[in-house]
């Protein structure tokens, strides 16, 4: 409340202003490091006891924060001395009860004994029953690590046997998924060497993708049958071993020549995947479906022009749909 007073005083007054001496009102031409009265100022024996507006705000500010605290503390307190007078309460209502009941235990006896010794004997019952609960507590808990133990020797057991297979079975997917991709990257690199490509040598890496020629840089017109031949081994694959689960079916729609100067070359290498998904030359060739769109300017191979269903051309008006 003081320090409010100083404050509300200030702002109206203007009392805090160095500049004016607070006891004459007089200006006051003050030299730094020196006292109002004009004397040195020493740190050892300075202290202030003036301040300005903010300051007196700032101190105002911690004194509430610090009575904040103490009123919470205070109710925080009255909260714990309500708590412990219940609990006084019940306590005395118990004593209460037990003191009756010793009182009423006391004056059943039909001798004359000597209260110790019934008092010790009444700890001795209470011990020997905590020590009856512990029993039973840990006959419980080994009776559950017993079937713990059980039950984790006959899951660890099932947990061998299902690694001991998929162990077996891991290294047999290795080893038949090595013979795959093995046979892939024959069939792959063959046709890839006959392609407009040119490569050296073409495979597939562990993720499946083609590196043509050990990852050198080829240019723009390698992807088109870089990804051609890699469906084209797809089929022959697929038509080679029966374990390969790939539809026996291959949709391919007018590939981009992307500056390849015979598009039908790459499309006529599919022959060659036929003859590459036969296990011996007298062996014949299963049942497949390609489903080829080329567009015109000889695209498409002559071998394959006797396969062709249809044909449709905007400029010489051939059309899918025809006019009834």
């Amino acid at each position: 409340e003081s320090i409010n007073k100083s404050i509300f005083t200030h702002e109206k007054l203007n009392l805090f202003d160095f500049e004016i001496c607070p006891f004459c009102a007089h200006s006051v031409e003050k030299e730094d490091k020196k006292c109002l009265c004009g004397n040195d100022i020493s740190e050892n024996n300075y202290e202030k006891f003036l301040y300005d507006s903010s300051e007196y705000k700032e101190i105002l500010k911690y004194k509430e924060k610090s009575l904040e605290s103490i009123n919470m503390s205070i109710l925080s307190f009255i909260e714990d001395i309500d708590n412990l007078g219940i609990e006084i309460e019940n306590n005395n209502l118990k004593i209460k009860e037990l003191n009756q009941f010793i009182k009423s235990a006391i004056e059943s006896i039909e001798y004359s004994g000597n209260s110790k010794i019934i008092e010790s004997i009444d700890n001795k019952i209470s011990e020997t029953k905590v020590k009856i609960e512990k029993s039973k507590e840990l006959v419980t808990i080994y009776k559950l690590k017993l079937k713990k133990e059980k039950d984790f020797n006959k899951k660890d057991s099932t947990f061998n046997l299902i690694k001991k297979s998929f162990d077996e079975m891991q290294k047999s997917y290795l080893v038949n998924n090595k013979f795959i991709i093995d046979n892939f990257n024959n069939i792959y690199n063959e046709l890839m060497k006959l392609s407009s490509c040119n490569a050296s040598f073409a495979s597939i890496d562990e993720d499946y993708n083609p590196i043509l020629d050990g990852g050198d840089y080829r240019e723009k017109s390698a992807i088109v049958p870089k990804r051609m031949m890699y469906y084209f081994t797809l089929m022959a694959m697929s038509l080679k071993y029966e374990t390969i689960k790939h539809p026996k079916f291959l949709l391919m729609d007018t590939p981009e020549e992307a500056g390849i100067d015979d598009i039908a070359k790459n499309i006529k290498l599919f022959d060659n995947a036929l003859e590459l998904s036969k296990n011996s030359s007298s062996e014949s060739i299963g049942d497949y479906q390609f489903i080829l769109t080329t567009g015109h300017n000889n695209r498409c191979p002559r071998e394959y022009e006797k396969f062709i269903k249809i044909r449709f051309r905007k400029e010489s008006g051939d059309f899918i749909l025809k006019r009834k």
